[in-house]
């Protein structure tokens, strides 16, 4: 069953990736074109500055994920009535705190950044609507989604967010084209909202009859929100400072430029993390049962399928990453886009960005968050300090080498901790996996330092993303059947049990 849910998951949140990647990639650009790289940076760096009403959670989505567990495993109703039923009180609570910082971060944004293209009015306006999203999610969204996560039915509520996204998207493309201006486009774009409601409270109400959100409350059994919280911070500062960073050292046309960089490694990331993610809640009923032997050997079947597929992306994203950028960019005149050295530099950060998936996930799934609070807290503040001091000196690039030293210690601090606290393997064996990594991408990269790609147009740029991809797949799987045979031969095996 648990293999089963993971599918179900992994394909869902492939549709969603999909999707998302298409708004992602295609409204930045209709943004860029339209109104211009200052816009593009102002509605970025808005975005990254609302985000911090996710800190508001006080750590509350992971702590009710954690207490599901183990009444979802041992099937019991009415302790899950009463987990959700806590998240729901808390959850109204939050979101009223998350109205008054909204309040007060709309009121004083429009005086953080030097040059302000639509007026304090506007970027009040465009803050508040940005904002309403987190309002939305506590309220209506939240209690739900963690239910759907902990049951490892996470696909519920990607299809809600499909749905959502699509409408959005949409909107805001006959807005644009129809001559709004970018604030009232946004305002527009909040259709999508009580639809997502609508959508998964049917969807839940229909799945999980005997689940009641106004049980008796069971506080107590969401005592690690603390923890979770104090890691939500560390992980949040890390994240969300280079947008914040560059907005208050740099300029709105550096944001824009690292915003249209981050598109494609953002988008890499988030999709090799369906993969991670689809996992979470699995490893957390394993865990939660304490079937440690199949803990121990699906993170080791994991652990060989994930690298495999994350140095697959990051190969092909590198060498196509260039000339992709340019054509993304070629009708915008404000800014030069075309940064070889920043491409490979960012590109270094979120490939250590994914390196220490594996390791976190397996943390949260466990419930260690109080255990390694310091542990993110220290890789999050070596992300702020370094930034802040290189940000002065080397500008944008500054910024990156101060997220490329925060990734590195969280990828090493966690697979550290995972190996012996949790899963109790060799680190041998992990750490082998990890410096092949780079081996496997100087091996796919290698014929292209003496073969020149040129490309004119997305047509060509999409042909030879197909034989760049093909050629690395084959590289990767290669690499990966001949040093960890064995790995390979289980996934397959386990691929098998769930067609069958």
């Amino acid at each position: 069953m648990r293999s089963k849910n993971y599918v179900n998951n992994l394909i869902a949140g492939l549709i969603e990736q999909a999707v998302t990647i298409g708004a992602g990639i295609f409204l930045p650009y209709i943004i860029l074109t339209v109104y211009g790289s200052e816009i593009n940076g102002l509605l970025s760096s808005i975005k990254q500055i609302v985000q911090y009403l996710s800190l508001v959670d006080t750590g509350l989505a992971g702590a009710v994920i954690y207490a599901l567990y183990k009444p979802i495993a041992a099937g019991d109703n009415y302790a899950i009535s009463r987990v959700v039923s806590a998240s729901r009180i808390f959850y109204n609570q939050v979101g009223s705190v998350c109205i008054l910082f909204l309040l007060i971060i709309a009121l004083v944004y429009p005086f953080i950044i030097k040059i302000n293209p639509v007026g304090s009015v506007g970027t009040f306006c465009l803050t508040v609507t940005v904002g309403c999203t987190n309002i939305v999610d506590f309220f209506l969204l939240a209690k739900y989604n963690a239910l759907c996560m902990a049951a490892q039915k996470y696909y519920y509520v990607t299809i809600s967010r499909c749905v959502g996204t699509l409408v959005y998207m949409i909107v805001l493309i006959v807005s644009v084209i129809s001559g709004m201006s970018i604030v009232l486009a946004m305002v527009l774009t909040l259709v999508n909202l009580p639809l997502r409601y609508i959508l998964i409270r049917l969807i839940v109400k229909y799945n999980f009859p005997h689940i009641s959100f106004t049980a008796n409350p069971d506080y107590s059994a969401i005592d690690k929100r603390n923890s979770v919280f104090l890691q939500n911070i560390s992980s949040f500062i890390a994240t969300s400072s280079p947008i914040v960073i560059l907005t208050m050292f740099g300029s709105l046309t550096d944001v824009s430029i690292y915003t249209v960089y981050n598109i494609i490694f953002f988008y890499i990331t988030s999709f090799v993390g369906i993969f991670t993610n689809s996992l979470t809640a699995g490893f957390g009923d394993v865990i939660a049962k304490g079937e440690y032997q199949i803990l121990q050997s699906t993170f080791k079947q994991y652990l060989t399928a994930f690298y495999a597929l994350l140095i697959w992306v990051f190969s092909c994203a590198l060498l196509l990453g260039n000339s992709f950028i340019r054509l993304y960019t070629k009708d915008v005149t404000d800014a030069n886009y075309v940064k070889p050295v920043f491409l490979v530099m960012i590109a270094i950060s979120n490939l250590l960005m994914g390196i220490k998936m594996p390791g976190w996930n397996m943390i949260y799934a466990a419930g260690h968050y109080k255990q390694t609070n310091k542990l993110e807290f220290s890789a999050s503040i070596t992300t702020v300090i370094i930034s802040l001091i290189m940000v002065k000196i080397l500008g944008i690039y500054g910024v990156v080498i101060g997220t490329t030293c925060g990734n590195l210690i969280y990828a090493i601090t966690g697979h550290r901790y995972t190996i012996k606290n949790i899963v109790n393997i060799s680190m041998k064996d992990t750490v082998v996996l990890i410096i092949r990594i780079p081996l496997i991408g100087l091996l796919v990269s290698l014929p292209f330092l003496f073969i020149k790609i040129s490309i004119n147009n997305f047509l060509e740029w999409f042909i030879q993303a197909i034989f760049i991809s093909l050629w690395a797949a084959i590289i990767v799987f290669t690499v990966t059947y001949v040093f960890d045979k064995d790995g390979i031969k289980a996934l397959y095996s386990r691929i098998k049990q769930i067609k069958g």
